[in-house]
């Protein structure tokens, strides 16, 4: 049986392996069970999902003997290593960029290497009688000591003979201890603990000799979401929401609470590879059964998106399994339920409605019949150089115009023949259909709501006075 160590090691490590490789005379002469110098490997391996290439993560070995309570770091004296990095074998510490996915390619030499082993560690022995005698494996811990923002750390170990890649089986941990590896933060960072393994030639041949422990250590790069707000033909300018991703609300990017048509968050890292579920709700009075509601999201990297997506859900859904490292910007839009036809229903008039309460003084309060509002313009396909809406009615306090969502102008009192008008240059509108709207607000003293109205234009092209002349 070989001890696998270096023809460089101290004396007293050569006399202990000579021990070794006579075990049996050892036994027979009645010596107490010692621990022998067997030797184990240690792999260290780096996988970055979806973040930048460039980055770079550090880490450090440490080691105990079996039972003690004190870890120190594992030093060059004792492992050999495999080359690394331009070197005969790795540093300790260490730092390894990522590959760039558990299949790797995982490389150990280059400018940046994505892999570090560890040969011929000093596994701290096994006495050389069978079961239950005490083990003396020696304990290692892998620690990731540094690495850049944005990313979450998760770890795994497997164990392999060396010689014949068999995997570590539940028959040997009966007949020489349990394998391990277990999570652990107390070495200053994510890392893990486990333990090396080394077999003597009286077992198995494809269990012989040194196992070569692999631990991977996955850092998974965070995705990015931001989320925009948009209202189309609002109740009124005050609708707002709150917004949420993840269960947490978010601000806009000026830091307000709530969201109002146009505003949108800044950027809200979350964990790659997770699902992120997006909600919004009524917020300042606004209340969102009054909008048929839409979730569009679209995702991309370095500002170059793909299409808009429906999410399924409206005022709520979410992002299944985002991918490390990519953008993704999802719109909420509130497109207010307006009366078919365009034309707010007009109530009773005066007269037909039984007389409102009596105030203390004996005169009727105003009621809602007093207030009335309806739209008429231009209609269908324009082919005047403006295009006009006007609203009229009873009570109006102000008309807030809009065209496809956008806002054109507030009236806070009738600007032609009592009548609220919206003029626009037909050279203004968008080819093909728009949507007019009209926000009314009544009279405090009125009591009623606010009504919208609507109104669609087409733009068509001119009649020309002429016929072009031919010139063919």
């Amino acid at each position: 049986m070989s001890s696998h160590r270096r023809s460089s090691r101290p004396a007293p490590r050569r006399v202990v392996v000579a021990c070794a490789l006579a075990v049996a005379a050892c036994v027979s002469l009645g010596a107490a069970p010692a621990a022998i110098a067997w030797n184990g490997d240690l792999q260290v391996r780096k996988v970055n999902l979806g973040g930048p290439a460039s980055d770079t993560f550090g880490f450090k070995v440490e080691a105990r003997a079996y039972g003690h309570q004190t870890w120190a770091l594992l030093p060059a004296s004792d492992y050999v290593g495999a080359p690394w990095s331009g070197k005969a074998e790795p540093d300790n510490p260490f730092t390894l960029a990522g590959a760039a996915g558990p299949a790797g390619p995982f490389t150990r030499t280059g400018p940046a290497p994505t892999e570090a082993l560890f040969t011929d560690i000093a596994s701290g022995g096994e006495t050389a009688v069978p079961a239950p005698a005490v083990r003396d494996w020696r304990a290692i811990r892998v620690t990731e000591t540094s690495r850049p923002a944005g990313y979450r750390t998760s770890a795994a170990c497997t164990v392999r003979n060396t010689a014949s890649s068999a995997l570590w089986t539940a028959g040997l941990d009966g007949t020489w201890g349990a394998w391990t590896a277990t999570p652990t933060s107390a070495g200053g960072g994510d890392g893990i603990e486990t333990a090396l393994r080394f077999l003597p030639d009286t077992v198995a041949p494809g269990d012989r000799g040194p196992w070569t422990v692999t631990c991977t250590f996955t850092n998974t790069y965070r995705a990015r979401v931001k989320v925009l707000k948009r209202f189309v033909t609002p109740i009124n300018d005050a609708q707002r929401v709150a917004i949420s991703v993840a269960g947490s609300g978010v601000q806009t990017s000026t830091g307000a609470a709530t969201f109002a048509d146009g505003d949108a968050s800044d950027w809200i890292a979350v964990d790659g590879g997770s699902d992120v579920p997006l909600a919004e709700s009524g917020a300042a009075g606004t209340v969102l059964t009054d909008y048929d509601a839409t979730l569009e999201c679209r995702s991309g990297t370095g500002g170059a998106y793909g299409d808009w997506v429906v999410v399924p859900g409206g005022t709520s859904g979410t992002l299944n399994d985002v991918a490390p490292g990519r953008d993704y910007e999802c719109r909420f839009t509130n497109t207010g339920r307006t009366p078919a036809g365009g034309v707010a229903p007009t109530p009773p008039t005066v007269g037909t409605t039984p007389p409102g309460p009596t105030s203390p003084s004996g005169t009727p309060r105003p009621t809602t019949a007093a207030a009335t509002a309806r739209a008429t313009g231009t209609a269908g396909c324009v082919t005047s150089r403006t295009a006009i809406a006007d609203v009229r009615g009873r009570g109006i306090a102000s008309v807030t115009f809009r065209i496809n969502g956008a806002r054109r102008t507030q009236l806070r009192a009738a600007n032609v023949a009592g009548m609220f008008r919206l003029r626009v240059p037909v050279s203004s509108l968008p080819r093909g259909a728009s949507r007019v709207t009209a926000f009314v607000r009544f009279d405090p003293a009125t009591g009623a709501s606010p009504r919208l109205l609507t109104l669609a234009w087409s733009r068509c092209p001119r009649r020309a006075a002429t016929p072009p002349p031919f010139t063919g």
